[in-house]
């Protein structure tokens, strides 16, 4: 893939501001994913929201190697709480906690982070560091 990760996460930034509402808490399994379709500005943006008990980590619902969704739906996410998702195109698989590739054809890439806080309404983007801004 030849688009920069800095770009994609500027961009991210800019169209998921921090406070930006992505989904209910019990939208997620207590150990488990979810895919969540926002749309923004006209552009649909796919997130996979990823719980264990009380961590909440999301990601970009993009793989590195071909630009491909991870999953289209729920059903379709492979995942191992707590420990890796897989994407389901090419069987790439991602450590859980921090999305590093480490099997497939994009090893040592890695998926793109959204910082997330849980609110009492849900999950939501958190604050984005800045030099995901100024990218």
């Amino acid at each position: 893939m030849n688009v920069h990760r800095g770009d994609i996460r500027a961009s991210l930034a800019s169209e998921l501001p921090a406070g930006t509402f992505i989904c209910r808490l019990d939208e997620v399994p207590p150990t488990g994913g979810h895919v969540v379709r926002l749309l923004r500005g006209g552009i649909e943006i796919s997130l996979i929201v990823l719980r264990q008990h009380e961590t909440v980590r999301c990601f970009l619902n993009r793989c590195p190697h071909l630009g491909s969704e991870l999953a289209r739906l729920d059903r379709h996410l492979y995942l191992e709480p707590g420990v890796s998702i897989e994407c389901n195109v090419h069987y790439a698989v991602f450590r859980w906690a921090d999305g590093v590739c480490v099997r497939g054809d994009c090893q040592g890439e890695s998926l793109t982070g959204v910082p997330v806080t849980v609110a009492a309404d849900g999950v939501r983007v958190g604050e984005w560091p800045r030099d995901a801004k100024d990218a």
